[in-house]
Formats: structure tokens, sequence, C-alpha cells
């Protein structure tokens, strides 16, 4: 899809491709306790250059439940435009801004519906690479549902999105 490339006036810089929470390593503390700061991003094999909102899109379609991902989704991105925001002062003294937080939502709009979508495939493969508790198999079944309801949130997300204010997306391909 072209459109996961969506234009927002930064150049093309190189993601990740495979952002989830299994490619995060996260930082320890003196007493090695685990702490919220990432110390690296790991499994780089499916780099390529585009729009950071694919990383974005993916990290957050893969690893919240659909309530999280809902309520991150009304931050994310004034929050992003923030440090942004910083980052393209201290380079770029002169210039303003090349994009907006709409264009940036926008990508990310994109990004997430193809996300959306693939995590049905994703999930019905799940259970092959992932069962931490063969011994008690309710965990694992509480664990697919709520992978489910995550995939349906999405999908119902996607859809709104797709009848909504991207509905020129449906139009232009015929579906």
């Amino acid at each position: 899809m072209v459109e996961v490339h969506a234009d927002i006036g930064l150049p093309p810089m190189l993601i990740h491709g495979d952002l989830h929470s299994g490619n995060l390593m996260w930082s320890i503390d003196d007493n090695d306790g685990i702490i919220n700061q990432i110390a690296a991003i790991i499994d780089w094999q499916t780099i390529f250059e585009g729009n950071p909102m694919y990383d974005l899109a993916k990290l957050v379609t893969l690893c919240c439940d659909g309530p999280t991902r809902r309520e991150i989704e009304h931050i994310i991105f004034d929050f992003y435009m923030e440090k942004i925001t910083v980052e393209w002062k201290k380079d770029n003294k002169k210039e303003e801004m090349p994009f907006t937080k709409e264009k940036i939502k926008k990508a990310y709009n994109y990004a997430f519906i193809l996300h959306a979508f693939s995590i049905i495939g994703i999930i019905a493969f799940a259970p092959a690479f992932h069962n931490p508790y063969p011994e008690n198999p309710t965990i694992r079944e509480a664990e697919l549902d709520i992978s489910f309801l995550s995939a349906l949130h999405a999908c119902q997300d996607a859809d709104k999105l797709l009848q909504g204010e991207m509905r020129d997306v449906l139009e232009k391909y015929n579906l």
C-alpha cells in the first residue's frame, strides 16, 4: 500500500518494520529492576526507508488492547509533535516545520489500517509461537481472548476510518 508512506514533509527515515514489544529491550536500574526506558531495539532484519508512522502504528496496534490503544491515540500525536518540534528546531533554526499534526495523524491512519487487518493473520499463528503455560490451558485461553478482542477493536476502528474520514481510500480502490 503506497499510502503507508504518506508524505508528511519528513525526509525518508529508517523504519524498523517489525516494531513490537518482543523487539524492545528495557533498561535496568542499579538493583537489576526493569525501568520504563528502552535500552535497545533489536531484530532489524526488515528495515526499509519510509514513514515513521508505520512503526508507531504497528507498535500501538500489536502491543495494546483496544481501550489502551484508543486512549493512546488521543494523546500520541500531540506528544509526537512536541518531541519532533524540539528536535527539528535544533537542526533547522530558520526553517518552519514542514509537517503538521494532521499530516502525521493521516500517515498514522494509513499505517494503522494496514496493521489492523494484518493482526488477524498474526493472531492465527500466535499459538504456534507462544505458549508459556502448557500446564494451564486456561491462561492461554484468556490470552487468546484478549488477542481476539484487540484484533476486533482494531478492525472496527479501521472500518470506522474507512467509512468516515478515509472513505477516499475505499473509493480509490473500488472496495
